[in-house]
């Protein structure tokens, strides 16, 4: 009697959406949250060469109330890796259909370990490595999401439903600094600790590649692929055939809405794209201004501005 392939692994992905969601939680979205550390970096004096003034006997002396420039050095790291973590999503797609959801994730793994490395490396002198941390985090997060999003390709009857599920986890991931904040004001650990421990789970990472995540290549494969089910019913219709939109010019396909521009021409795919803009850019921004707008409101008390 042969076995239900759709049952077969049911365990094993059931699984894999635990871990997934676990490990999205964790690393993915972390950049929306770094200004929460901005009090602990002008601490471990993190670009404090911006907040030296010299004094009328020409000596110069650490001011912490004039340290604007140092501020703006931190808000143009999170602003770096805000773009960093948006604008790659197009080619991380891309390169996922080329070589496979595993290529991806292990590409993200090494930017993962770098990233946190970085800040944990960074004291006076290598001030320029939390420019790293941001974009290498931020670049890593965009492509674990990604990825993860696209292993709901896996469940042929609840894509919807799992898909929510790692939205959710990805926001999730955002209160990360926040709560490091808290630990450090708290001397429960430090930065560096953190860092450490952070980019040790490029090990998690790494092991769910292999147990859940599929390639191109043909050798360690899983032993069951996507639902392509709705493909087959796709290619069953002549009008989108490959074939056919291959005969015609790159022009034609687009006022005649074959192919990918049949979906890219949807006024439904349109607006979800317009209203998912404007819903977005709205949390890309609120992470860049918040720390500034509540510094400025609070007459440069960097205490106080923190608390928020």
């Amino acid at each position: 009697m042969s076995i239900d392939t759709s049952t077969k692994h049911i365990y094993r992905k059931r699984l894999s959406v635990i871990w997934l969601s676990i490990e999205t939680a964790l690393v993915s979205s972390t950049i929306f949250g770094f200004n929460a550390i901005f009090e602990i970096l002008s601490k471990d004096h993190i670009y404090d060469s911006y907040c030296i003034i010299s004094n009328e006997t020409n000596v110069t002396i650490s001011s912490n109330e004039s340290c604007d420039e140092q501020q703006k050095k931190y808000q143009e790291a999170v602003a770096l890796g805000l773009i960093f973590f948006n604008l790659p999503t197009v080619f991380v797609g891309i390169c996922i259909d080329l070589f496979g959801i595993r290529s991806v994730k292990l590409i993200s793994i090494i930017f993962h370990v770098i990233g946190w490395l970085s800040l944990g490396f960074a004291q006076p002198g290598q001030d320029h490595l939390i420019f790293i941390h941001t974009v290498f985090t931020a670049f890593s997060g965009s492509c674990t999401m990604v990825t993860t999003y696209a292993s709901s390709a896996y469940f042929s009857k609840s894509r919807a439903f799992i898909s929510t599920i790692f939205t959710g986890a990805g926001i999730i991931s955002g209160i990360w600094f926040t709560i490091f904040q808290i630990l450090i004001d708290n001397n429960k650990i430090s930065l560096r600790q953190i860092c450490f421990i952070w980019a040790s789970f490029g090990v998690l990472l790494l092991i769910s590649s292999f147990l859940f995540l599929d390639w191109k290549f043909p050798f360690l494969n899983l032993s069951y692929q996507f639902d392509t089910k709705q493909d087959e019913i796709t290619m069953r219709n002549p009008e989108s055939s490959e074939t056919t939109n291959n005969e015609k010019k790159w022009y034609k396909r687009i006022y005649k809405r074959l192919g990918i521009w049949k979906y890219l021409t949807s006024p439904l795919y349109i607006m979800i794209v317009l209203f998912l803009s404007t819903l977005f850019i709205t949390t890309d921004l609120l992470a860049i201004t918040w720390y500034p707008m509540n510094y400025d409101l609070y007459n440069h008390d960097a205490s106080l501005g923190n608390i928020y």
